[in-house]
């Protein structure tokens, strides 16, 4: 057993390096021994093995992260309380929003920064929300396979700077932005997931005022006010592991909102949008895009867009984002508010929002929408 203070007092007092690469993978070590202990004190690392087996990805490229799996734990009994119960998160600070039905939960980022995976239980059926800091992407799994009810961990290894999850039925590795199981015995396989809205703390009190948020009462000891990887969000140079294609049209960290296509990708950048709540139409991979965003609200989502019907973006009307020529009013879920179709759910495609550097190095050389 090491004490933690005095393991992290080692390493600080051992390196003294420019910021260069190996300056982060230390630092990067640093935070995931923050992330990863429960306590104050820490056993060694129990690494996962990498199985040489079939892969669909280059298992070369699949790095261990060092934790080992379950090393980040997953939180499998969440509770939640009411917004104003919550005391500990800013303004500015980043949630993501799942909306099913009569059911909607908040997970801040400041919990999924410790966790990345959370298996909530969605009208009888697990929902894994997993959340990768490296790449800035939250995405929903649905755990129904093989019509049974499972849930999802945190191996250990990386793909790309980005999360590779398992499941706990067949111990089956998923690559978390392809969302495909990428080696056991569900290789191959796509996962059916779950739309995930994110924006800020401020936007989701005034979208959701009655939606259930995430207790900081996760059954483990973290400092959750607190951002375990020092200026990763912001600091464009902070890469942890290597990045094979690369792209300077935007800035590493920018959030971009992605729609995937079948064979291609198309990015909406959310630097592209003013304070105002703005609509980009659109036509990719067949389908025609009703795209919503705004700086000021921190958010870009899309719509399927309905042949023959005009839509305005509505100002100062927030959660209502857009008006139809029919006379309804949506929010930024795509629910109607207002008017004759009251209650209806508008479907959206198939998209993430991550970090412009991660969805180059999955996707290429990714479409962006010029303004």
């Amino acid at each position: 057993m090491y004490n933690r203070k005095h393991f992290l007092f080692k390493i600080n007092n051992s390196f003294k390096l420019k910021k260069g690469r190996n300056y982060y993978i230390i630092i990067f070590i640093i935070a995931l021994i923050n992330v990863a202990c429960e306590t104050g004190e820490i056993d060694d690392f129990d690494s996962t093995p990498i199985d040489r087996d079939v892969w669909d990805i280059p298992k070369a490229k699949v790095i261990d992260g060092g934790a080992g799996r379950d090393g980040i734990p997953s939180i499998n009994n969440p509770k939640f309380v009411g917004l104003g119960d919550i005391n500990y998160i800013l303004d500015t600070d980043l949630v993501l929003i799942l909306n099913e039905g009569e059911i909607t939960h908040i997970y801040p980022h400041k919990i999924l920064d410790y966790h990345e995976a959370l298996n909530d239980d969605i009208l009888g059926n697990n929902t894994a929300i997993t959340y990768c800091p490296l790449t800035g992407t939250g995405i929903g799994f649905k755990g129904l396979i093989n019509g049974s009810n499972t849930t999802f961990g945190v191996s250990g290894l990386v793909y790309k700077n980005n999360q590779i999850l398992f499941d706990r039925l067949t111990e089956s590795y998923w690559s978390q932005i392809t969302r495909k199981a990428v080696h056991g015995e569900l290789r191959g396989r796509s996962a059916n997931t779950v739309t995930l809205f994110e924006t800020t703390w401020e936007s989701a009190k005034s979208l959701v005022p009655n939606a259930l948020v995430l207790s900081k009462d996760t059954g483990f000891s973290r400092v959750y006010e607190q951002y375990p990887y020092l200026d990763y969000r912001t600091n464009h140079e902070f890469l942890i592991f290597p990045v094979e294609e690369e792209d300077d049209r935007l800035e590493a960290k920018e959030r971009v909102y992605g729609v995937l296509g079948n064979i291609d990708i198309r990015t909406y950048p959310l630097g592209h949008f003013d304070n105002n709540i703005s609509i980009i139409k659109d036509f990719f991979d067949g389908k025609s895009l009703l795209i919503v965003g705004s700086q000021k609200n921190q958010f870009i989502t899309g719509f399927i867009h309905e042949p023959g019907i005009d839509y305005t973006p509505l100002q100062d009307q927030f959660p209502l984002v857009f008006e139809d020529s029919k006379g309804n009013k949506y929010d930024v879920l795509g629910r109607a508010r207002e008017g004759p179709d009251l209650g209806k759910k508008l479907i959206q495609p198939d998209a993430m929002m991550g970090y412009w550097f991660a969805l180059v190095d999955f996707f290429g050389r990714p479409q962006i929408h010029i303004k």
